[in-house]
């Protein structure tokens, strides 16, 4: 194999022009096509669907969960936006069987029978009640909860624990109503971690409380949430749903508690429960280690099995021109690849020396054979230097591995199926380096990219 086949220079002539920075449509298409729902009924494979970059949303942990938050609740809302007949941002429950309809139409080619419709129905329930700030206690409530004997100040009840000065108490109010009725009657204070407390609470809400006019529609946050948690079952919250999950998800046992769950997290006001929901526990390239050194797709890989290939960043974010998508794909490779390098960099000096990669490699190993990596075999030690060679070349006033270098490798793995758009096969991720070429690849992708 020529180098010519190796390294690509056009790079930004293989990215899409997107028509939006969201896709609702697509998703739409993706959900109701029929080639989708007879691959999944069959077993067989459906490409996931990618949502939004959620590595693009921010530098840092708090801003990640910030935008993940913003960008699921407008993607769902332009969703919803597709079947607002009534353009009120909300989905009637017409409006949600009419949706329900004409997607069962697409596939199957022929009309929802009445069965059908009542599932749909059930499902809006379900997703319409999510939001528990639908339900409240008024003045009236209240009053015949503290009984006539105590009713001496209604107002100043309302006043204590209305958080939003609206005349209702949602379950939040109702919450810091009940910690302070149980000191004053009982002398102790809540304890929320009891078993069964909570939702012994939280069912008495519920049947004393009354609903509001919104209860009777899907809003945007509502509807987000069945979507991150349908996201949220490959234990990733990154913007990405498989068809299985999409499907499936609402039938699962649990279901119901987790949207009530999922919703106070999300759209509530604590900040620090959201992380259990998003992949920022793990940065995007450790979840990238998890994928190279998973033994299960090594073994599919040996064995000519499907391995699902890994996005490094979203190509078709990184600029509206052609000069924009080609710089913007300079730096996300060589921002990768730091953080990659930073994993097993102990010394802190942002680059690989021989002990670190050698390190990193045996590491690799381990994960992958559950085995000890004898580093000290002739022929590991040679291969082991004669990759570190390879790539310590590229730079010649240093001993290490730079971001730079290692960049340069995963552009030329990315670049094996004609693309340069961010996305690496598991099987050019492990072969490339012994396909002929591959070094003067590696050199002309390094200049390309990183030499002016």
């Amino acid at each position: 194999m020529s180098s010519d086949n190796l390294i690509r220079q056009n790079y930004a002539s293989y990215s899409t022009n997107p028509n939006s920075k969201y896709k609702p449509e697509e998703l739409d298409k993706w959900a109701n096509s029929s080639e989708n729902y007879n691959s999944f009924i069959n077993g067989e494979q459906v490409e996931d669907f990618q949502l939004f970059d959620y590595n693009s949303l921010g530098d840092t942990k708090n801003e990640r969960i910030s935008g993940y938050k913003q960008e699921l609740d407008v993607f769902s809302q332009e969703y919803i936006s597709q079947y607002d007949a009534d353009g009120n941002n909300e989905l009637s429950i017409d409006e949600f069987i009419n949706m329900q309809s004409e997607a069962y139409e697409t596939i199957f080619g022929e009309e929802a029978d009445d069965t059908l419709t009542s599932t749909f129905e059930n499902q809006f329930n379900t997703l319409s009640t999510i939001n528990p700030n639908e339900r409240y206690i008024d003045e009236s409530t209240l009053k015949s909860i503290l009984g006539v004997g105590q009713n001496t100040n209604i107002d100043s009840y309302m006043e204590k624990y209305d958080s939003d000065g609206d005349g209702k108490l949602t379950f939040d109010d109702y919450k810091k109503f009940h910690e302070d009725q149980s000191e004053e009657i009982l002398g102790e204070k809540t304890n929320w971690d009891a078993p069964g407390m909570l939702e012994a609470v939280k069912a008495n809400f519920n049947q004393i409380s009354k609903v509001s006019s919104s209860a009777n529609a899907i809003d945007s946050r509502e509807f987000a949430t069945f979507l991150g948690i349908a996201d949220a079952q490959d234990g990733l919250n990154d913007g990405v749903i498989s068809y299985q999950n999409f499907n499936s998800v609402p039938a699962l046992e649990g279901y119901e508690e987790a949207t009530e769950n999922y919703y106070e997290a999300f759209f509530g006001d604590s900040e620090e429960e959201t992380s259990q929901y998003t992949t920022t526990e793990y940065s995007h390239a450790e979840v990238f280690d998890n994928w190279t050194n998973s033994s299960e797709n090594y073994n599919n890989f040996i064995n000519g099995g499907q391995v699902e290939d890994f996005q490094l960043f979203d190509y078709n974010s990184l600029g509206d021109t052609k000069n924009e998508r080609i710089s913007g794909y300079k730096q996300e490779l060589n921002q990768f690849a730091q953080e990659y390098i930073d994993q097993y960099d102990s010394d802190g000096n942002s680059s690989l020396d021989m002990d670190e990669f050698i390190n990193m490699q045996a590491q690799s190993y381990k994960e992958t054979f559950g085995e000890e990596l004898n580093t000290d075999a002739e022929t590991v030690a040679y291969g082991l230097q004669q990759q570190f060679n390879s790539l310590n070349a590229l730079d010649q006033d240093s001993s290490s591995i730079s971001a730079n270098e290692f960049a340069a490798f995963l552009g030329v793995a990315d670049s094996q199926d004609g693309l340069n758009d961010g996305i690496i096969s598991y099987s050019n991720f492990n072969t490339v380096p012994q396909q002929n070429g591959y070094e003067t690849a590696l050199k002309n992708h390094y200049n390309d990219f990183f030499n002016n």
